[in-house]
């Protein structure tokens, strides 16, 4: 399967070349998501500021083989599904 862990990596980063635009990190608006989390959740059952451990957690219990099957319809290329294996998911979460 392809791998695009290195893409996001540090040294990739720094390969780039002069000019060319980088995938901005993921970074969500924290307040908008404690006011969803506090409305679906319950009121102070998850921190908004702890998403990125909140989300690897539902990375870890999540089958990919099941992702893949429900997305691959809806995407251009079926190929692309390829993508959705746990270390790619894992890449785009990590922090930069």
């Amino acid at each position: 399967m392809p791998s695009v862990a290195g893409l996001w990596s540090p040294a990739a980063r720094s390969r780039s070349a002069p000019g060319r635009s980088r995938r901005p990190p993921i970074e969500p608006n924290l307040a908008l998501l404690q006011h969803a989390l506090d409305q679906t959740q319950g009121a102070g059952r998850y921190r908004a500021a702890d998403w990125r451990t909140l989300l690897q957690e539902r990375l870890a219990a999540l089958d990919t083989r099941l992702l893949t099957r429900d997305v691959q319809p809806f995407l251009e290329r079926s190929t692309d599904a390829a993508l959705l294996e746990r270390a790619n998911l894992e890449a785009i979460l990590a922090p930069h």
